[in-house]
């Protein structure tokens, strides 16, 4: 070999063992978990407690803790049920160390973390309420009248904005459930809209909650004499003016299109067939008024839980 290609030869090699010595200063230390190219240590024994771990209601605050190792770790978390939903936590000492969480009322209270070993996680449970009130079973169906009052085409446009405003007032009143508006449109009558649990729907008696009918079904066929409730708020009140939305006949089926126009119209010319607000009890729980109201009225909306 003459000196030009043995030059050559090195100049190659020499490259290529800088490039291979270059790229091996990113490899993971799997004896250590930690990454050399990266910043922080990965956590590699984690035990997660949420407390209080029961008894908690929307706008609580809870704590997570626990053990882990090695100290400096990073211990990013998941959570559910509270804000916020993600966990930037450290472990220092041996203990977990994290911010603290406000419980939204999504049930229960679930954190999860993830070691080498597998997941970790802890839970608590919530205190299942309405309006302050402490509801039975939340299988049953729970209902209630929306506190603020909403013009169809102007404060909510169609059906699912109607239950999307069920669901911020009932999280904001603290009520645990997903809530659907118990109202109706030509294409979705509020008699196939609610989600049949087997549960009975539920009612304010003046002091606690109480069954009013055994199930949806009976609640889209009443007859005979039923004693009156009133119909809280989410947040314990009892609302205001006399006439709720419903857009409904008395079986919950659809009042002919009173719905103004599938609720997204505030035109005064459109109509939209209302119920009382309360009591609740056979023969206007649904319709009242003939044709209905003029839709640019703004009118509270009853909410009832899946």
């Amino acid at each position: 070999m003459n000196k030009q290609h043995r030059w050559i030869v090195g100049l190659f090699l020499g490259f290529g063992l800088a490039a291979f010595i270059g790229c091996g200063s990113s490899l993971v230390d799997e004896n250590s978990g930690s990454n050399s190219g990266a910043t922080g240590t990965f956590v590699e024994a984690l035990s997660l407690t949420v407390s209080p771990s029961s008894g908690l209601s929307v706008g609580d605050i809870v704590n997570v803790s626990g053990t882990c190792s090695p100290d400096g770790a990073s211990v990013p978390l998941t959570l559910t049920g509270v804000s916020p939903a993600t966990g930037s936590c450290t472990c220092s000492s041996g203990m977990v160390s994290c911010p603290t969480y406000t419980v939204t009322g999504s049930a229960p209270v679930t954190v999860s973390g993830t070691t080498p070993a597998g997941a970790v996680s802890a839970s608590a449970a919530l205190v299942a309420s309405c309006g302050g009130i402490a509801m039975a079973s939340p299988t049953d169906h729970y209902v209630f009248n929306t506190a603020g009052t909403y013009q169809p085409g102007t404060d909510f446009n169609g059906i699912a904005a109607a239950d999307q405003i069920c669901n911020d007032e009932a999280i904001a009143g603290g009520c645990v459930g997903t809530y659907k508006a118990l109202m109706s449109t030509v294409a979705e009558p509020a008699n196939t809209r609610v989600v049949d649990n087997g549960g009975a729907v539920v009612v304010f008696d003046g002091s606690t909650y109480t069954p009013f009918v055994a199930d949806i079904a009976t609640l889209f066929n009443i007859s005979g004499t039923i004693t009156a409730f009133e119909i809280l708020t989410p947040g314990g009140g009892f609302g205001t003016g006399s006439s709720i939305w419903t857009g409904s006949v008395e079986s919950g089926g659809s009042n002919a299109g009173n719905d103004c126009n599938a609720w997204t119209s505030s035109l005064v010319s459109d109509t939209g067939a209302v119920g009382d607000r309360d009591p609740i009890r056979p023969g206007d729980a649904f319709e009242i008024g003939g044709t209905g109201t003029s839709c640019y009225t703004a009118l509270p909306i009853r909410c009832i839980s899946q």
